[in-house]
């Protein structure tokens, strides 16, 4: 059973306790977005460095790859569109197994 109130007979909350609470939930939402943006500038820091560390790698071993005499016209095979994934999954079986963490 619900209570049934007049609504026209109950004090409003004072002004200055409402502006208050108002604040109050500005401020704690603005730190919150503040603190969420800092770490998502982070992440995505980290993930930039890592990706350009990465290419320095694939730079550095393109070039020792290209300073071995004889693979001057050495291809590596391109795998097939049609294989399946189970296949793939047995030729490399560590495939599914994450990175190991950077040093």
């Amino acid at each position: 059973m619900q209570a049934q109130i007049d609504y026209t007979k109950v004090e409003p909350l004072p002004y200055r306790k409402t502006v208050a609470y108002v604040n109050n939930f500005i401020i704690n939402t603005t730190q919150f977005l503040n603190r969420f943006s800092y770490l998502c500038e982070k992440k995505l820091n980290d993930v930039s460095n890592g990706i350009h560390r990465l290419e320095i790698t694939l730079q550095l071993l393109e070039v020792k790859l290209a300073s071995i005499p004889g693979l001057e016209n050495v291809t590596a095979a391109t795998p097939s569109s049609s294989s399946s994934s189970s296949s793939a999954a047995a030729a490399y079986p560590d495939a599914a197994a994450p990175p190991p963490p950077p040093p």
